[in-house]
């Protein structure tokens, strides 16, 4: 059977709201990139669909103030769509206010953003893209610009349009006397909570806009975690090494939603960084047609899980 090859193609256009970006696309997805700040994934969707992504153009997630003198006054803006931060998360050094144009790079298939350094901070973050057919490679970096050692972990965020549920398979690993799962618990969260499903071998988590802030980590030994969204789904996998030690007691997945949005996270373990030392960390994303799963989203979070599984695995 002949490889079925799909063109990556490529195109800069001027977004009315976020300036400069690039929209990148074959004959399966697309994806748009900021060059204007950032960098932001700020559109992830199969081609001609909608954006899965979250987008904040009124910058209601600014942060701002005293601590952020240290990089000049300037303002965080979120943004939305998929970023690259720095765990564990510290007031301001997580929220830098990456608002500088982005440099990019095309080799071959893959797409490289570069932003500035970050001042104070003293990292040099990039993001690289490569789109196959349906699947995209995001592969994370970080490197330590400064004189001193510093100890991070790359944390990759994905913010997810609202009106979605996510389902996450939980471990399969058994012991007979020892735990085997581990649950971290945010001081605001909630785990009576209507919008999330606890099943034996999946958990449910419904984007609500009545909803408030919740969030839980997890070590994600299965490899993936799926959003369902009106007619698509978004598939992250998940790396996982085991014996490493990961940032917020030991996670590297962690997932967050309140009224405007849900967000899946994933955390390289923890990494001492020599000057010039860089962390790296790479997702594979699947994108697919949900439409004869959308029901089950709101009826069944435990048999859509499982008919992902099915279709998708």
């Amino acid at each position: 059977m002949n490889e079925v090859k799909h063109e990556v193609k490529h195109e800069v256009f001027q977004h009315e709201v976020w300036q400069s970006c690039l929209r990148i696309y074959n004959e399966e997805l697309e994806l748009w990139v900021s060059l204007s700040f950032g960098p932001r994934i700020l559109h992830v969707s199969l081609l001609n669909r909608a954006n899965m992504l979250f987008q904040d153009p009124d910058h209601r997630y600014l942060k701002s103030g005293d601590a952020f003198a240290i990089y000049g006054g300037r303002d965080f803006k979120m943004y939305g769509g998929h970023r690259l931060w720095t765990s564990p998360e510290i007031y301001p050094r997580t929220y830098y206010p990456d608002d500088q144009p982005v440099r990019w790079e095309q080799r071959d298939h893959r797409y490289c953003f570069i932003p500035p350094v970050e001042e104070g901070n003293q990292v040099q973050k990039k993001i690289q893209i490569s789109l196959q057919g349906s699947e995209v490679l995001v592969h994370h970096s970080v490197e330590n610009q400064g004189v001193w050692e510093v100890e991070l972990a790359a944390w990759s965020l994905t913010m997810l349009a609202p009106g979605g549920v996510a389902v996450i398979p939980q471990p399969k690993r058994y012991d007979d006397y020892l735990p085997t799962r581990r649950l971290v618990v945010w001081p605001y969260t909630n785990l009576g909570d209507a919008r999330v499903t606890w099943g034996e071998a999946y958990l449910a988590v419904r984007q609500d806009l009545q909803g408030d802030p919740f969030k839980i980590g997890l070590n994600h030994t299965e490899g993936w975690a799926a959003y369902v969204w009106k007619d698509q789904v978004f598939i992250k996998e998940i790396p996982f090494e085991e014996g490493e030690t990961y940032p917020d007691d030991n996670v590297n997945f962690e997932l967050y939603t309140n009224r405007d949005f849900l967000e899946l996270e994933s955390l390289s373990p923890l990494r001492k960084l020599a000057p010039q030392q860089r962390i790296s960390h790479t997702e594979k994303w699947r994108l697919g047609s949900s439409d004869e799963l959308s029901s089950l989203a709101l009826t069944d979070p435990i048999e859509l899980a499982e008919q992902l599984k099915t279709k998708f695995q």
